[in-house]
């Protein structure tokens, strides 16, 4: 089985580069600042700030429904508590894993040129490949008010 093109949609999905690393202060000629030991001056970085790639645009397929019910939990090895939906695409189409991003209906935003994980629809939770087809779990992402 193939997924149908009039069943899929515009989304994004954002890969995961790694962690924020700190940068060395700079005056404002671009000089590197050093502190009174003669070592660089970093900025103050969150170590657990996520970076992300630019968000890349592909169309798939989400289903809101979870499923059958306890017979997928157990072939998935999760509980269905524990997803919100499932995105179904081709073998091989998207290079996405459990640290992707997915934007169904929110755009994209930026803080200080970073992408900002909240600004996100989903986190993908699983990825289960068959032969031909690869299932993705996804669970929202709670929007602030």
């Amino acid at each position: 089985m193939r997924t149908v093109r009039k069943n899929k949609q515009r989304l994004r999905y954002a890969l995961y580069k790694g962690k924020a690393e700190p940068t060395i202060v700079t005056d404002r000629d671009g000089n590197p600042m050093f502190d009174d030991d003669g070592n660089y001056v970093y900025e103050d970085v969150s170590t657990n700030e996520l970076v992300y790639d630019e968000p890349v645009e592909f169309y798939g397929n989400i289903a809101f429904s979870k499923g059958s019910g306890e017979a997928e939990s157990v072939a998935f090895g999760i509980s269905l508590a524990d997803y919100d939906s499932t995105l179904v695409m081709n073998r091989g189409e998207i290079p996405i894993d459990e640290t992707s991003l997915i934007f169904a209906e929110s755009e994209p935003e930026y803080e200080d040129g970073k992408l900002i994980r909240e600004s996100a629809d989903f986190t993908v939770v699983k990825v289960q490949p068959s032969l031909n087809m690869v299932t993705y779990l996804l669970k929202r992402i709670v929007k602030n008010a």
